[in-house]
């Protein structure tokens, strides 16, 4: 089973592909990733299976990167930085309280 994005093998032997909870679109079933492929280092295709056997509906989705919210520690070359969060661009951390008005 998946649970919380980590890979667990099931009592079979058959190791389940973590990916975000997505319900069928059709019945709303719970559904579980088949299979994902990687398209580049921002996106991943993923497979999805409808666990509901009346209804079978079987979909890919994408699931893409989308910013960075804390930098890595790590030292990376120009050509592999990628894009901030704009919320988050520009910020800068108070190391004090800011001034109140006089009054």
């Amino acid at each position: 089973m998946t649970d919380g994005g980590v890979t667990t093998t099931t009592t079979t032997g058959q190791v389940n592909t973590p990916g975000p909870n997505f319900p069928c679109p059709y019945c709303r079933a719970r559904a579980r990733v088949r299979s994902s492929t990687e398209v580049s280092r921002t996106l991943r295709e993923l497979f999805y299976q409808c666990s509901n056997i009346y209804c079978g509906h079987t979909w890919k989705s994408h699931l893409s990167f989308v910013g960075t919210i804390s930098p890595t520690a790590l030292v990376v070359p120009d050509n592999r930085r990628l894009p901030l969060v704009k919320s988050i661009v520009g910020l800068r951390c108070e190391t004090r309280p800011p001034d109140l008005p006089d009054g």
